[in-house]
C-alpha cells in the first residue's frame, strides 16, 4: 500500500513541475509497454518493451534514445534480442488533448538463439497518435515498420508492429 501511495505521489507532483507536453524544454520518458510484432520473414509473433526518453529540441520536435528488448518463440526455439539507439519524434496535427506523431530510429542490436548470437543494425519508422489523459501523461499506439540486418552477413528481416504504451513529460517550472 506504502508503494501506490509513494507512486501516487511522484505522479502527482510531476503534475506541478510540467509545462505543455510538447513544448521546448520539455523531457519525455516512457516506454512502448505492450509491441506486438508480425515478422514476415519467419511468422513469428513477439513481445517487447523498449523504454525511451527524449528532450523537445523545439516545439513538437523531440530527440532521444531508446532500449529495445524483445523474447520471441516459436517451433520450440526461443529467440532473445536487445537493441539500442537514437530516435527523433515529430509531432503535428491533433488538440490539446491529442496529437499524432511520426517517429524514425536506428541503432544497433543483438540476438540469441538456440546457442548462437549476432549484432546487426536496426532502421524503423513509426506513424502512431497519442492521447494526453493529463498535462503529463500520454497513451500512445503506432503502426511501426522495422528493419534489421545481420552485420555479419546473415539474414534481414522486417517486422510490421503495432505499439501500445506511455509517455510521462516532465517540464521546466513556470
Amino acid at each position: 500500500m506504502k508503494k501506490l501511495l509513494l507512486s501516487l505521489a511522484l505522479v502527482a507532483g510531476l503534475g506541478f513541475a510540467a509545462s505543455a507536453q510538447t513544448e521546448k524544454g520539455t523531457w519525455m520518458v516512457g516506454a512502448q509497454a505492450a509491441n506486438i510484432n508480425y515478422n514476415t520473414t519467419s511468422e513469428v509473433f513477439s513481445l517487447s518493451l523498449s523504454p525511451q526518453a527524449g528532450y523537445f529540441v523545439k516545439d513538437n520536435l523531440a530527440i532521444g534514445a531508446k532500449l529495445g528488448l524483445n523474447v520471441a518463440s516459436a517451433s520450440g526455439t526461443t529467440a532473445t534480442s536487445w537493441g539500442i539507439g537514437p530516435f527523433v519524434r515529430g509531432y503535428f496535427g491533433g488538440t490539446e488533448k491529442s496529437k499524432f506523431f511520426a517517429e524514425g530510429n536506428a541503432g544497433l542490436g543483438g540476438v540469441s538463439y538456440s546457442g548462437a548470437s549476432s549484432t546487426a543494425y536496426n532502421l524503423g519508422a513509426t506513424l502512431g497518435y497519442a492521447y494526453f489523459i493529463t498535462k503529463n501523461i500520454g497513451l500512445e499506439t503506432g503502426l511501426g515498420y522495422g528493419y534489421s540486418n545481420s552485420t555479419d552477413g546473415g539474414m534481414g528481416s522486417s517486422d510490421l508492429g503495432l505499439n501500445l504504451g506511455f509517455q510521462i513529460y516532465i517540464g521546466k517550472k513556470k
